[in-house]
């Protein structure tokens, strides 16, 4: 019994970590192409955690953008004086 539960939480982190780095790196496109390969209520999962990876992704390259814009001014700034 406890091997199954052990099992079971490796396989979730496995997948999570799994779902964070294809949400950050390519958005929903390539977790709706998988879910486009199912059928019932493993499309519609796959499809909502797409919708939630194309936030993160988005989150992620607001974030990226920004601090790129910090950086940008700090340079000038360096450069002026």
């Amino acid at each position: 019994m406890f091997k199954l539960i052990k099992a079971l939480g490796c396989l979730s982190i496995i997948v999570f970590i799994a779902f964070t780095i294809i949400a950050v790196l390519f958005g929903g496109n390539k977790i709706k192409d998988l879910g486009d390969k199912t059928t019932g209520i493993i499309k519609k999962a796959f499809y909502k955690a797409s919708e939630e990876a194309d936030k993160i992704h988005k989150e992620v390259k607001k974030r990226i953008n920004k601090i790129e814009k910090s950086l940008k001014n700090e340079r000038k700034k360096d450069i002026n004086n």
